[in-house]
């Protein structure tokens, strides 16, 4: 079973146990992975896990952002809504590589590109995003491919 299915199963569960703040993140989620269906013009259901992930991230992604924006307006009640709603996401998404990992990646996806300078930006996180995807955050890997050729 993928996990757009999964997600499916996941929300008639929470729907009978009357739990809303589950069928909200789901209902939003299972419609972003929907309109990346429509976009790749397959059924939702066709959707590849690793494609799912990349979704996943991006809306997990939100909700951190949104954590931090209300953290900073003093909103503890929207930090605590939102704080559960990723909770619920975390389950789904890959396990992040820390960074570590992350820079270790990218010194070997340099020298396995063959990159002599920031020109060759775009063929390191070409790379790095075949290679990885989703279990990867992109933004700071670049921060490591900036910081090696400066």
């Amino acid at each position: 079973m993928n996990k757009y299915l999964q997600m499916q199963a996941d929300l008639l569960q929470s729907m009978k146990q009357k739990n809303a703040m589950s069928v909200e993140v789901y209902r939003y989620t299972l419609s972003q992975l929907k309109n990346a269906a429509l976009e790749a013009k397959i059924e939702p259901e066709k959707l590849l896990d690793k494609d799912i992930d990349v979704i996943l991230t991006k809306v997990v992604k939100q909700r951190q952002e949104s954590i931090n924006s209300f953290k900073q307006g003093n909103r503890q009640d929207l930090v605590d809504h939102e704080q559960s709603q990723l909770n619920i996401l975390q389950k789904y998404v890959p396990k992040q590589m820390g960074d570590e990992e992350i820079k270790q990646a990218v010194e070997l996806a340099i020298k396995e590109s063959e990159a002599s300078g920031i020109q060759d930006m775009g063929k390191v996180m070409g790379k790095l995003k075949v290679k990885f995807g989703a279990e990867f955050d992109m933004g700071k890997a670049s921060g490591f491919v900036k910081q090696h050729f400066s």
